[in-house]
């Protein structure tokens, strides 16, 4: 069966084959794959249709092939990648489909989200849908990261996310990596920083090594998520260490003058209640003993929660002993409970996420090198990023 042709450029010199298939411009990432309508179930997201004067549906034949003629000036001026792919001699080394005419497959790419990306390179506006959903969104992010295409793209995604009516998760879930990889391809300032928060405080493992996500931002800023992560939970687990050697002492926390002469006693009952309390209520929650690095399964938030609702109790606290005399103020549980939870509150406040200039710098610095200029097209200058 022969290939449908779209003509972006009637004079264009070059032929893209693009396939509609199962595989072709999925997104991996484990709760917003772009191939899937799962996205629309979620309350905080709100999928508008694509408008009427385009179709990027596939077709009925899953297994179609496209061919796109187009520009290669176009997409030189457009993409720093394109750019570098027609190099001298790699323009002779591909087939030619006629006199002046090369063909380039591009098998991984979406057909439809790659139809709306050269249609605005092209200069074809009308064609260009003012509307589209998240799930193409995604997909689009992904070409313009693999193509970085985002100067030209950008006044369109200025368009379009207001209409997408998009409202950021307040807890970690799948969705929080996949708008993550979007706020990052497109340079969402705002956006970015809030998820990339909500991932250090909510994250329970390191996103960097997860198999069943594939991110689009560079492997160094999941490895300071992840560092933020283990930071958080090991200074927790050195308050509560910290607590639990207080009481390791040969003297006694508790100062109360209790009566009938039993201060020794009492202040020893009234330790090892606050101790005891203390680990059994760590083992309810599976904290005792105490987890280590790189303490996979559990979250800043999770813990912090787990601390703030730890039972410590302390014979002091006991009606019977009311009338005793404190030689400090006297708070429920000596005021432990009230301390680490201060304490989770101030490790939760250290996670406020990454800022996109200081990652933008960061990863140009990694792909160019200290001295060598940016491409065309590929600014890191602070004016880029795109908040809705």
């Amino acid at each position: 069966m022969a290939a449908d042709t779209f003509t972006f450029d009637p004079e264009g010199d070059l032929f893209l084959r693009l396939h509609y298939s199962d595989e072709a411009g999925v997104v991996k990432v484990e709760g917003c794959t772009a191939s899937s309508r799962d996205a629309s179930s979620e309350e905080d997201v709100v999928l508008i249709p694509v408008s009427n004067d385009m179709d990027v549906s596939p077709p009925e034949d899953a297994s179609k092939t496209v061919h796109m003629l187009v520009s290669s000036k176009h997409l030189i001026l457009a993409s720093s990648v394109f750019k570098a792919m027609f190099r001298p001699g790699f323009r002779e080394s591909l087939p030619r489909v006629s006199e002046g005419q090369m063909e380039l497959d591009l098998p991984d790419d979406d057909p439809a989200a790659f139809e709306i990306l050269l249609n605005i390179i092209h200069g074809h506006v009308r064609k260009v849908p003012d509307k589209i959903t998240l799930e193409m969104l995604i997909k689009l992010s992904v070409l313009v990261d693999k193509y970085q295409v985002l100067e030209v793209t950008e006044l369109h995604v200025r368009s379009w996310m207001p209409k997408l009516r998009l409202s950021l998760p307040t807890e970690f879930s799948p969705s929080v990596i996949c708008l993550m990889s979007i706020s990052w391809v497109f340079k969402m300032k705002e956006n970015f920083k809030e998820l990339t928060s909500i991932a250090e405080r909510g994250s329970s493992f390191d996103l960097g090594e997860d198999d069943q996500t594939s991110l689009l931002i560079p492997r160094f800023i999941t490895d300071r998520i992840e560092a933020t992560r283990q930071n958080g939970i090991s200074i927790l687990i050195s308050d509560i260490n910290n607590m639990i050697t207080a009481y390791n002492t040969g003297s006694f926390s508790c100062t109360t003058v209790f009566s009938n002469n039993e201060v020794m006693d009492g202040n020893l009952a009234c330790d090892g209640m606050v101790l005891g309390s203390l680990m059994k209520s760590l083992a309810s929650y599976g904290l005792w003993p105490l987890p280590t690095a790189p303490y996979v399964g559990i979250s800043m938030e999770s813990l912090a929660n787990q601390i703030r609702s730890l039972k410590i109790l302390a014979l002091c606290d006991q009606d019977r002993f009311q009338a005793c005399t404190w030689r400090t103020d006297h708070r429920p549980g000596h005021g432990w409970k009230t301390w680490l939870s201060d304490k989770a509150d101030s490790a939760l406040f250290t996670a406020d996420g990454q800022d996109l200039s200081d990652m933008t710098a960061q990863s140009n610095l990694n792909r160019f090198g200290p001295t060598e200029k940016l491409v065309p097209g590929r600014s890191s200058t602070t004016e880029d990023t795109l908040d809705p």
